[in-house]
């Protein structure tokens, strides 16, 4: 399963500053007395690089003579802020968001009221540039994917950092903060779920990316910030659901004459399991190959064992429904070169014909883990069980109603 990406994004942080001595509050923000004339504020805040806008950055005025928080606010979602103060000589100004280093700066009343444009700088890491497409249609002159569900989760901090609902566009941005583990889902109808993993200066990986085509064209000169921040393309590839589409597992090894599932091909299989939980909606067949040598017969019956096991531990180890994945041994019947029985070959092209795949043989329109948030997905532990209940439960309750008016 090939599948290609690409992004770019950046964030902000701020630490909360407590509001115990704040009583009241207009347009969110927390002012002390309401009976001074007001030090009336606002102002935007965004990426300094590229000017995307930080919604629920942090907002922060302090008197500057006593340190004592008069204002605290949260910038909208288009990164606008604003609301009113007690007149002070000074004030202290202080702009916060994840990943992103915190502002602050001095400025008196006067200057508190004119305009406020307030960039904040990212922390190290990196920026992709993220275009999703069809993999049938790589070469073709038109191939983006548009109108997809973009969803991305920060395994550090435990939150949805970046939704986007039915993306009008075939790319997107985001930024990748060092010390961090993502995870990114995209979806759209007709296509499979695809999952990719983010490590950022995580388990010994300064830059580690699976199930996304990574391209690094002169990377060392787009780096920013002392080569603390770097530029880079990515892609998404994703596929449409069809009966009959096949993929190959590579990695699935067993001993020889053997059927049980050996360590290294656990791990594979894991990633399967993953696969299958995303995409719930369709049905698939695990079948497995031989190469030619051993009689016919020999090397079906291996096949079919190995299949088994497979299957077996899919079900029991993944928790994926046994209704949802079948197992079947072809032997050699679907060599995928000419090295049939008699025929002298090479290691490597015996190697090819040795071989794991699934393929789809069903799908259900509705997909039971649309309902379902990236952040749903990945901490609840039976998500995947209690979303096909209530589909079911859905079509039940569909069926009964049009008993009824029929």
């Amino acid at each position: 399963m090939k599948y290609i990406l690409t992004f770019f994004i950046l964030f902000s942080v701020v630490s909360a500053v407590p509001a115990a001595q704040i009583t009241a509050f207009t347009d969110t923000v927390f002012t002390k007395n309401n009976n001074i004339q007001p030090v009336v504020f606002s102002g935007r805040i965004a990426e300094k690089e590229t000017g995307k806008t930080l919604k629920n950055a942090d907002i922060i005025v302090l008197d500057a003579s006593t340190r004592e928080e008069v204002a605290y606010l949260q910038a909208k979602a288009d990164g606008s802020f604003g609301g009113s103060l007690v007149p002070a000589r000074k004030y202290i100004l202080i702009a916060d968001s994840p990943n992103f280093y915190r502002y602050e700066a001095e400025m008196t009343g006067a200057e508190l009221m004119q305009p406020l444009n307030i960039e904040l700088s990212p922390k190290p890491g990196y920026f992709f540039d993220i275009t999703v497409f069809d993999g049938e249609r790589v070469n073709a002159t038109v191939n983006m994917v548009q109108d997809s569900r973009v969803e991305i989760y920060n395994h550090n901090t435990r939150e949805e950092e970046l939704v986007i609902e039915n993306n009008p566009k075939a790319g997107f941005n985001f930024s990748f903060k060092e010390g961090n583990q993502y995870t990114i889902l995209v979806r759209k109808k007709g296509y499979l779920n695809r999952r990719i993993q983010v490590f950022v200066d995580v388990k010994d990986c300064i830059l580690c990316i699976n199930g996304m085509g990574v391209e690094q064209p002169d990377v060392t000169d787009i780096m920013l910030n002392n080569n603390e921040i770097g530029y880079l393309l990515g892609n998404i590839a994703l596929d449409t659901i069809e009966i009959g589409k096949t993929f190959q597992i590579d990695n699935i090894y067993y001993d020889y004459d053997k059927s049980n599932i050996r360590p290294d091909a656990a791990k594979e299989l894991d990633k399967l399991v993953t696969f299958l939980r995303d995409n719930p909606a369709i049905t698939v067949e695990l079948g497995a190959h031989t190469d030619s040598r051993g009689s016919d017969e020999y090397n079906m019956a291996l096949s079919g064992r190995r299949a088994a096991s497979a299957v077996e531990y899919i079900v029991t180890q993944g928790k994926v429904s046994n209704a949802k994945i079948e197992s079947k041994g072809y032997g050699e019947t679907r060599l995928v070169n000419e090295c049939s029985n008699g025929v002298p070959c090479s290691a490597e092209a015996h190697q090819q014909n040795r071989r794991t795949e699934i393929t789809i043989t069903g799908y259900d329109n509705s997909d039971p883990l649309d309902g379902a948030t990236l952040k749903q997905i990945i901490e609840v532990p039976d998500i995947y069980e209690r979303m096909i209940e209530k589909q079911k439960r859905e079509q039940k309750a569909i069926k009964e109603l049009k008993k009824r008016g029929a």
